[in-house]
């Protein structure tokens, strides 16, 4: 019998505390963690020097879920079970995360790539203020939002 353990979620946090956003507690983009039975992790080259962890569930064509950390964010993209197109869509978003420059925070950034759109949205914190930005159809034009916002967001 395979049963997922639902993840142990804890009540409100404060708003500095590093796991705002956990997505395992229902946090970002509607994102969900990978739930499958026989489930399959592997090590994945995001481009730049980056490795990340490729979650792949049987009888589907690519990884749905791949997530990584780079300079205080960790990034997270859900893809549906049957997108075969996976591999250029991460390497899409890759590259324009390394032209666009995000703002040196702790933060979460998640995609769930859905037949509608790539609903996106970061969260990130400093000192005790969290920052947001969110995007129902774009996943670059949320990086855009969020690199613009690092100004603004930089502490003083």
């Amino acid at each position: 019998m395979n049963r997922s353990v639902a993840p142990r979620c804890s009540s409100a946090l404060p708003l500095n505390d590093p796991r705002v956003g956990n997505l395992d507690c229902g946090g970002l983009a509607n994102a969900q963690p990978v739930r499958c039975a026989g489930n399959r992790v592997a090590a994945i080259s995001i481009g730049s020097g980056l490795q990340g962890m490729a979650v792949s569930c049987p009888g589907s064509p690519g990884p749905v879920e791949v997530r990584w950390s780079s300079s205080g964010w960790d990034f997270v993209l859900f893809f549906g079970s049957d997108d075969k197109s996976w591999h250029q869509i991460l390497d899409n978003f890759a590259s324009h995360l390394h032209a666009h420059a995000l703002p040196p925070a702790d933060g979460v950034f998640a995609v769930t790539y859905a037949a509608d759109g790539a609903h996106s949205q970061a969260a990130w914190a400093i000192g005790s203020t969290v920052h947001t930005a969110f995007n129902d159809h774009s996943d670059t034009a949320a990086v855009d939002l969020t690199a613009a916002l690092q100004h603004r967001s930089s502490p003083q």
